[in-house]
């Protein structure tokens, strides 16, 4: 059961990155700089949005408590 939560969505990224790169290989040469360019704009922006939820889910007073629990984990 615990196998197969890990292996059912390394299956979908990896079938996900195929299809992606499929793609991108038959766009034009000249079109291909920009695709990248705005593919990367996303994916910074779906960080950027993403650590600001985290940040806004914890909270000040929670921080902490995350850094405390980090900092044990790397010793």
């Amino acid at each position: 059961m615990e196998l197969e939560l890990n292996v059912k969505p390394r299956l979908g990224l990896w079938s996900f990155d195929i299809t992606i790169i499929q793609l991108l290989q038959i766009i034009l040469e000249a079109e291909r700089s920009a695709v990248n360019g705005i593919q990367c704009s996303l994916n910074d922006l779906r960080d950027l949005i993403h650590f600001i939820l985290v940040m806004l889910a914890l909270g000040p007073q929670k921080q902490d408590l995350r850094l405390k629990l980090e900092l044990d984990h790397d010793q």
